[in-house]
């Protein structure tokens, strides 16, 4: 399977952009198009990787973030503090506070 073959299955798509991006993403994923890596691109955590869309004009370019990075990306265009930086209780409260 290409990227081609994932933009052809959504071609007749109706829904709004972000959930058409992201179900291209998850069909991607387990398609074997993307892989989603171990670790966050930006601060190195590993766990709880998410796809980020910078753009919904291209739903397959996504930036690989851990759940921190990608609340900090939605709420500023600055980073924060990274998840690796902070302490295993904050982490753990951060998890908690988003039901995962």
């Amino acid at each position: 399977m290409t990227r081609e073959d994932v933009e052809k299955a959504y071609i007749n798509w109706t829904g709004c952009a972000q959930q058409k991006a992201w179900s291209m993403v998850c069909t991607a994923v387990a398609w074997g198009v993307l892989v989603r890596p171990k670790k966050c691109s930006r601060c190195g955590y590993a766990g709880g990787i998410e796809g980020h869309h910078p753009s919904y004009d291209k739903p397959l370019d996504v930036i690989w973030l851990c759940l921190w990075c990608h609340q900090q990306e939605h709420k500023s265009r600055f980073f924060i503090t990274p998840m690796f930086k902070l302490t295993k209780r904050q982490r753990e409260l951060i998890m908690r506070s988003t039901d995962l």
